[in-house]
């Protein structure tokens, strides 16, 4: 995660965390760490469905723009938000 979204993110203000978040997507929709603190953000905010949503979100644009699968990482988090 970039630094003023975990930062937002550890002092629990997951709103500020995903506008944040959301911002840096929308100059780069390939900025990895900016989905994974959305899908963070809103699996604490008790939203798995937007979370696993964004993790689509995140897959699609890396495939679609980069060719390329998603890291190891964000693929974990999905996991742990599909576990509940």
């Amino acid at each position: 995660m970039g630094q003023l979204t975990e930062g937002f993110t550890q002092e629990e203000q997951y709103e500020t965390a995903l506008s944040a978040a959301n911002k840096m997507i929308q100059l780069d929709n390939c900025l990895e760490n900016a989905h994974r603190a959305m899908m963070y953000c809103y699996w604490k905010m008790g939203d798995r469905i937007r979370a696993l949503r964004q993790f689509e979100q995140c897959k699609l644009a890396l495939k679609r723009e980069l060719g390329i699968n998603v890291s190891a990482k964000t693929l974990k988090l999905m996991e742990e938000i599909q576990e509940g």
